[in-house]
């Protein structure tokens, strides 16, 4: 019984907070496990962890890893929709996702129907979208909805949404971009930080650019 005691005075003891400092923010990695849901961004992951914790953890099928070893690429199926995945890693660090639908429609409106089923489950964990686009190439249709899914379908209209959190930027879309050969549908999640770095890098890239531009006088 005493040495029971001793144990539950010792773990009292060790678990006490230590009242001379602040309590230090948790870093940013995935070894905060007792909070790791509910700071999660994506499928139950946070930004900026290895490729390692990825491989580790992910319970979707590997398919293959990138040459370059940026990407994991997976398989897996959700609400009865096959996906391709993409984690995207810079520095190793993840920063963006990418959920792609690999199903084959036999009716163009049952795709348009799984993406309005993808953006309402997007709304009930974001809110309200930040923003919508309609991309029109051919806008006949523009005023007939129940046409929608086939002028999607004819690659004349794109449709883009978009929400935002203050560590998350969230893009579905649905279209044909580039002229392929059938629409595609796919959510993009990137962190914001990650976001930011890319395109500071980008404005270094195009002030450089200008620099080097020889003067005329």
């Amino acid at each position: 019984m005493r040495i029971f005691t001793y144990i539950l005075l010792a773990l009292c003891f060790l678990s006490a907070p230590t009242m001379a400092r602040e309590k230090e923010p948790l870093p940013d990695t995935y070894a905060n496990e007792n909070e790791i849901f509910d700071q999660a961004h994506v499928r139950g992951f946070i930004w900026g962890l290895p490729k390692e914790i990825i491989k580790a953890e992910e319970e979707a099928t590997f398919v293959e890893e990138s040459e370059d070893g940026t990407i994991l690429f997976y398989y897996d199926v959700i609400r009865d929709m096959k996906v391709s995945i993409n984690y995207e890693f810079e520095d190793n660090k993840l920063a963006r996702v990418r959920i792609f639908s690999e199903e084959r429609y036999v009716k163009a409106q049952e795709r348009l129907d799984d993406f309005i089923t993808i953006k309402r489950d997007l709304e009930k964990r974001f809110g309200p979208p930040e923003g919508e686009e309609f991309v029109w190439r051919d806008r006949r249709e523009e005023n007939f909805p129940e046409r929608w899914a086939n002028t999607i379908l004819f690659g004349h209209l794109d449709i883009v949404i978009r929400w935002e959190t203050t560590e998350t930027n969230v893009t579905s879309f649905i279209g044909r971009p580039d002229k392929t050969q059938v629409p595609v549908m796919f959510v993009l999640y990137e962190s914001v930080r990650a976001k930011q770095k890319r395109e500071d890098a980008l404005q270094k890239q195009r002030e450089d650019a200008i620099r080097i531009i020889p003067q005329s006088y």
